[in-house]
């Protein structure tokens, strides 16, 4: 009886592994992941992670291609770039990429890292669940089961609930220039008429006081630590902001607020002898993607400033 019971137990879990393989490869394929493992296999590749900033583009530009791709171009020694981006990826996202890195056998030869100012602010802080299941493949290093496993927690357990705590969080949190608060996330639109929409977008993406004990700052420093201790090399660089529209909305307080919160990215860089490029105020207003707004992403000049920029730091 016992013996029965095994056999049973056993072809149970093996039938669950080989669905769970099935479901993985034709199903559950992470595209950033096969486009990784690609990367891994190439010792002179560079591996780039980032968010949608790296590939967004203006209707106008006759240059459409992302800032990898444009890297890509300008390096001498024909070096692929392949690019882990997509649009709202994270530190959280950036932290378990990196986990997957530190476990396989061939290491990169060079991890470049875009870094968004506004991941630190209430609109990535406050932001809902999201990329679970990335987040858990990466984790796990692509172990079937573990994804599976989290599809279904995600599907059959408190999920909803869960969203709903984070909305709430979301719509009480504050928006801040530095430490005078304007208004709650909830009233968004009241703020918007009030103070007008770039005035309240700046503040969001660019004016929060800092805060180090937030989720996506220790997952970022989580992140350094990962690459630091495997002894893979990474380049950081911060995207420029628009310091020209944020002075024309707060004047001088504008680049003094992004400089202090910049310096504490800087500063992390720093211990952990991480090279980066500090962009933040590198480009004018012409260089974004839509100039009637606040915008963090570029039009072909700017994605084109920033793969130059990278490729002279690689040359």
């Amino acid at each position: 009886m016992k013996r029965q019971f095994w056999i049973k137990l056993i072809g149970f879990n093996l039938l669950l592994l080989v669905s769970a393989l099935i479901l993985q490869q034709f199903f559950f394929s992470i595209p950033q992941l096969e486009i990784l493992k690609d990367g891994l296999k190439d010792e002179e590749g560079i591996i780039f992670v980032g968010a949608s900033i790296t590939k967004q583009y203006a209707s106008s530009d006759t240059d459409r291609r992302s800032i990898p791709e444009m890297l890509g171009s300008f390096l001498p020694d024909g070096r692929k770039v392949y690019p882990i981006t997509t649009e709202g990826y994270d530190p959280k996202v950036y932290e378990s990429i990196s986990d997957y890195i530190i476990r396989q056998d061939k290491r990169p030869n060079l991890v470049i890292v875009s870094v968004i100012l506004n991941f630190f602010g209430p609109d990535y802080i406050y932001a809902k669940p999201r990329f679970e299941i990335e987040k858990a493949t990466y984790r796990s290093g692509n172990n079937p089961l573990d994804t599976l496993y989290t599809r279904l927690y995600l599907l059959l357990a408190n999920t909803p609930k869960i969203l709903e705590k984070e909305q709430e969080i979301s719509d009480e949190a504050q928006i801040y220039v530095n430490d005078t608060a304007l208004g709650q996330r909830k009233d968004l639109l009241e703020l918007e008429q009030r103070y007008g929409g770039a005035k309240v977008r700046l503040a969001e993406m660019y004016l929060y006081q800092f805060d180090k004990d937030n989720d996506q700052y220790l997952a970022f420093e989580r992140m350094l630590s990962n690459y630091n201790e495997n002894d893979i090399p990474v380049l950081l660089y911060i995207n420029p902001v628009d310091v020209d529209l944020g002075e024309k909305n707060f004047g001088e307080d504008f680049r003094a607020i992004v400089t202090e919160n910049a310096r504490s990215i800087t500063d992390l860089a720093s211990r952990y002898s991480t090279p980066i490029i500090d962009m933040k105020f590198d480009l004018t207003h012409q260089a974004f993607r839509d100039s009637d707004s606040a915008e963090e992403h570029l039009n072909q000049i700017g994605r084109m400033y920033i793969a130059k920029k990278l490729s002279d730091q690689l040359s």
